[in-house]
């Protein structure tokens, strides 16, 4: 059998990818704003973009891996972040940076569809439930390596140099372009011709629906968040964007990726039991968040935040493949596609608010929705299970 131990690590390297393409533009939102005079809005509209994108392609991940393949599409997605990057450096204004997000959405969007379902299905994999937390864990990784990278740079590089930055992080996508040309991609299961549940057989089944529910109000209870932590700790919270960023959505990241390591190695817990007490965690961290007394109790629950959501995303992956088997690379993009409809609503919540720390106070109703939804699916499998 061939190895795919690289097939993995080109993967977790995709995860960093996608990881620079998420988190590297809100990092200069206070930067953009002094030198281009981008509003709140605007920079809410930059964010929805780069999802909005990942949306479109996340319904087209179908045909396009049927028509170019699974290798393919990931080369396709990584030189598109390639380009993006230079875009970004080099084509100034707010015009500029819609057309970067547009080429770095296109390729974040390939490879949150077309990531999980390789690792799902690598013929060498045996514990799929830990093995995908595990690749998420890396998307957490790649965000503590681009803030704390990042930010270092700014420091040193100062304001005025800030367009270096996206030229440093190429070697990263490039990378993985290159890896991609190299390992094994195993076939997945459902995706061949009248294989498969179909659109139709998804849309039959009620576990579905709830699943395709818990993916946005998990990713908008991650985003809302990861998305606007950087900007509220130094406008917000007032401390510097050294200590800001490393405080907040480093720590943020640090600890999701910290959630999603430890569940790849815990045996006895169920993702099911792991989710409903992070909604918990997360509904908590919210709260801390807006209503801390000082600088340090907000950081906290910003930290709180990070941990709880760790699982969210992996977990309902997880939930998807153990219950409808077959689903294929469809399964997996319409999920991605109602994960980014979330990434795109959690952070627009906090920007239509009159201010940060409202639009926060908001956003506790998405975990809220999600342990509702957990519930439901509980009860779901448990009535399949006793009608046989």
């Amino acid at each position: 059998m061939r190895s795919y131990r690289l097939t993995a690590k080109a993967c977790y390297l995709s995860y960093v990818v996608q990881a620079l393409v998420i988190n590297l533009p809100p990092l200069l939102f206070a930067t953009f704003a002094r030198l281009y005079g981008i509003n709140e809005r605007q920079m809410g509209f930059l964010i929805l973009l780069v999802f909005s994108v990942q949306i479109v392609i996340d319904l087209l991940s179908t045909p396009l891996s049927r028509l170019l393949g699974y290798r393919g599409t990931m080369l396709v997605g990584h030189a598109s972040v390639v380009v993006g990057l230079v875009v970004m450096a080099f084509v100034r204004g707010f015009h500029g940076l819609v057309a970067s997000l547009i080429l770095q959405g296109l390729g974040s969007g390939v490879v949150e569809v077309l990531v999980s379902p390789i690792i799902q299905y690598m013929p060498d994999s045996n514990d799929k439930d830990h093995m995908m937390s595990l690749l998420h864990s890396f998307y957490c990784w790649g965000m503590v390596v681009v803030i704390a990278f990042s930010t270092l740079l700014f420091h040193l590089l100062g304001e005025a140099r800030w367009f270096l930055i996206p030229l440093l992080w190429i070697p990263v996508p490039f990378v993985a372009f290159i890896l991609f040309l190299l390992v094994p991609i195993a076939p997945v299961p459902g995706d061949g011709k009248g294989q498969g549940i179909g659109l139709v057989g998804l849309c039959r089944q009620p576990v579905f629906w709830i699943l395709l529910v818990m993916m946005p109000l998990g990713s908008s209870s991650e985003q809302a968040v990861s998305q606007w932590v950087s900007y509220y700790a130094e406008l917000g919270l007032g401390v510097t964007k050294l200590v800001g960023d490393l405080a907040g959505p480093c720590l943020f990241a640090l600890m999701q990726g910290l959630c999603r390591l430890w569940y790849s190695r815990e045996t006895n817990l169920s993702v099911e039991k792991l989710m409903m007490s992070c909604t918990v965690l997360c509904m908590a961290g919210y709260f801390f968040i807006v209503h801390g007394t000082t600088p340090v109790l907000s950081l906290l629950g910003c930290a709180m935040v990070g941990f709880a959501v760790g699982c969210f995303w992996p977990g309902t992956f997880s939930l998807s493949a153990r219950h409808l088997p077959g689903g294929g690379t469809l399964l997996f993009s319409l999920l991605a596609f109602a994960g980014d409809v979330g990434c795109g609503m959690g952070p627009q919540v906090v920007a239509w608010a009159p201010s940060v720390s409202e639009g926060l106070s908001h956003a506790i109703i998405f975990p809220a929705l999600l342990a509702l939804c957990l519930l439901v699916l509980h009860r779901l499998v448990a009535k399949k299970a006793d009608n046989g």
